[in-house]
Formats: C-alpha cells, sequence, structure tokens
C-alpha cells in the first residue's frame, strides 16, 4: 500500500477509535433522571442525577427539571399527590440531549366515611374500605376496630367533635372530623301505673334512720323504696343493709345532695355515678333511677344520668309535709298512680303509720316502685 493510502487508513482508524471513545464517554457522561415515591405520604421526589466519567460534569451542569403541569426550578422536585389522583407525566432534565423519563402513578383513594349509625349510647362510623388503624376518642387512644371497617365512638353528657386519623392497608391516611351527638336524656316520670288503685311510697335522703319504718315493712309488708344520699348511707350503712334485707329498695339521690343544674356535666355525672358504683358492694343492690336533690333538672342532668347507667328520673305527684300530711299536685284527694314523696327526718315512723292508714281508707295499695313504671323506665 502507498505511504499515502496507508496515513489515510490509520487516521481513518484512529478517528473511528475517538468516535467509539468519544460516544461511550458521552453516554457514561449523560444525566438520568430518578424518582421516588413513599406512599406513607404520597409524596413524590424528582431528581436529576449526573451521569459518570471526565465529561459527567460538565454535561450535568446547570441541568433543571421540567415535569409536565408542575414547576421546577432546580435539579430536584418534590410534591404531594392527592388520594385517588391519576399521574402520567413526561419529566425532562432540560438541555439539548433531550433526557427524559415517563412516571405513571395511581394513588390509592384515602378510606373515607360511608356512613354512621348512631344507637342510645355510640356512634357508630363505618369507613368506604378496610383500616387498620383509627385514632379519635375524645383522649387520643386507639379505637378498637370491628370488622375492619368501622369504629364506634361512646356518646357522652354532651356532644363532642372527635378527629379521626384513618390509615388503611395501603398506607393510605385520611383526617376526617366526625360530630358526635349528646347522649339522649332520660325520661322523667311522674306517675306510676293506675292499675290495681297503686300508689308508690319514695323516701328520701337517709339522714335519720328509723326502726318503726322496718317494724312496718316486717309486718304490714309495705313496699318502700328509698333515694339514698351516699353520704347517709356510708354514715348508717348497718341500717340500710337491714333495710334492704326487710324487703326496701335503694335508688339512687347523689352523692352528697348538690343542685345538678349548678354543676358542670362531669360534675353532675360524677354525681350520679357514686351510688351505682357503691351500692352494689354495700348494700348489694344496683340503682337503675334516680331522684335529682331539690328536683331540680335540666337536658345535661337528665343526660349525665344516662351516662351513668340510670334508665329514669323519678319525680313525685304528692308530697308529706310534717304537720300538715300529704298534699297532691292538683290540691285533690290521693289518686291512684300517685308517687308519693317523704323524707327521712324524724318522726317518720308516725308520719308513715298515719299515711298508710289514709291510703286503707281511701282503697288505695302502696305497690313497689320500679314494679309501677314503664318498662322502658326502670
Amino acid at each position: 500500500m502507498p505511504s499515502r493510502a496507508r496515513s489515510h487508513a490509520i487516521l481513518a482508524m484512529l478517528t473511528g477509535a475517538g468516535v467509539v471513545v468519544g460516544t461511550r464517554w458521552w453516554v457514561l457522561a449523560r444525566p438520568h433522571v430518578a424518582w421516588h415515591f413513599t406512599s406513607a405520604s404520597n409524596r413524590l421526589s424528582l431528581e436529576v442525577q449526573a451521569g459518570r466519567g471526565p465529561l459527567a460534569p460538565w454535561v450535568f451542569s446547570h441541568r433543571v427539571l421540567r415535569v409536565d403541569g408542575h414547576n421546577a426550578s432546580g435539579p430536584r422536585w418534590s410534591g404531594r399527590l392527592a388520594p385517588g389522583e391519576h399521574a402520567a407525566w413526561r419529566v425532562a432534565a432540560r438541555g439539548w440531549d433531550g433526557t427524559a423519563v415517563h412516571v405513571a402513578l395511581h394513588v390509592p383513594p384515602a378510606p373515607r366515611v360511608s356512613h354512621t349509625t348512631e344507637d342510645a349510647t355510640t356512634l357508630a362510623v363505618t369507613f368506604s374500605r378496610p383500616v387498620v388503624r383509627v385514632l379519635g376518642s375524645p383522649h387520643g387512644a386507639p379505637l378498637p376496630i370491628q370488622g375492619g371497617d368501622q369504629v364506634s365512638l361512646p356518646r357522652e353528657v354532651n356532644a363532642y367533635r372527635a378527629t379521626l386519623d384513618a390509615v388503611d392497608r395501603q398506607n393510605e391516611q385520611i383526617q376526617l372530623q366526625v360530630d358526635v351527638p349528646a347522649l339522649s336524656p332520660v325520661p322523667l316520670v311522674w306517675f306510676g301505673s293506675r292499675a290495681g288503685r297503686h300508689v308508690y311510697i319514695a323516701i328520701d335522703d337517709g339522714w335519720y334512720p328509723n326502726a318503726t319504718v322496718l317494724r312496718l315493712m316486717h309486718s304490714e309488708r309495705v313496699p318502700i323504696t328509698a333515694f339514698l344520699i351516699q353520704q347517709a348511707v356510708v354514715k348508717h350503712l348497718g341500717y340500710w343493709k337491714a333495710f334492704v334485707a326487710a324487703g326496701g329498695v335503694v335508688e339512687d339521690h347523689t352523692v352528697s345532695h348538690p343542685d345538678l343544674t349548678q354543676l358542670s356535666a362531669a360534675g353532675a355525672l360524677a354525681q350520679w355515678r357514686g351510688p351505682v358504683v357503691h351500692y352494689p358492694g354495700w348494700l348489694g343492690q344496683t340503682p337503675t333511677v334516680a331522684r335529682p336533690p331539690y328536683g331540680a333538672y335540666d337536658g345535661p342532668v337528665e343526660r349525665a344520668a344516662h351516662a351513668a347507667g340510670l334508665s329514669a328520673l323519678i319525680m313525685w305527684s304528692a308530697e308529706w309535709t310534717p304537720g300538715q300530711g300529704m298534699a297532691t299536685w292538683n290540691r285533690g284527694p290521693l289518686a291512684p298512680g300517685e308517687i308519693l314523696l317523704l323524707h327521712w327526718v324524724p318522726g317518720l315512723g308516725r308520719e308513715l303509720v298515719t299515711l298508710l292508714r289514709q291510703l286503707k281508707a281511701a282503697h288505695l295499695t302502696p305497690a313497689p316502685l320500679l314494679a309501677g313504671l314503664p318498662p322502658g323506665d326502670r
């Protein structure tokens, strides 16, 4: 081969080798776009990353992202996708070489409340799909999940708003505000059943036990309901055990006899709960109904009674006043169905003897109070 031809061949070989080497360096140096999606927060992160080799810094310099529908002002971009969002983007590293990647994501929808069901004491919240964790009780404790998609929020004396932080099996999260209605008030009862010409003797407080009352309960089988103050029970516990043994029934008249309408909801609830908690252990009976001190009641007092587990507030239609006797609500004679109010005061035994005589003359028969109440109020 002539020397000139041989020189051209060698030059071509060197040029070709240079092109191959240069192309390889360029491919190595070319930047690429990386992305990462975090399901716990629905956050998508995009980044232009440099290539390798001596040309990489030069090729990578001044690169910024171009994201369809989103602004990016540097080599990195991060954004949160909404639950249920479909994303299909072309992400390019702005430059003359056209480095780009396609990102396609579908974020699962977050769990939603599909419906709520209210009953006497709870609000059941059902989610649109199974959840694995829910925070939202009044004290921030996790709520037990029933059937994978339902939690129950306790109804309380007052209405409140609960914040539900729900997490589903795909780690999708949502925060919801749920309004929980207050407990419904217990009913007020002023009269018992008129059947059998029955009347109902209910005696309040308990500070002055009376031996004559016990004798009448044994000899005459007089059914008596005592609405007792817890503090009075503590002071005369032996007598009240004898009262129960004689067939007496004890019900709730609060811990210390305050005007419940002047207390907070928590205070009224504590007053009702004291006898409900302690009388079973002390006297073997659990109060199911109550009488508010001074006859003072309002909506919160009635709802607090419900929260304490009581079914009704028992009022009265006739009251015994020492020295005057029994006065009815309408100033008329005693009638069937009357609930008769007396108090554990000195002289109660004599008052009861007189009352029984009057009832007999009027052909009225004392009967157990609870038996004379409507079924839903016992």
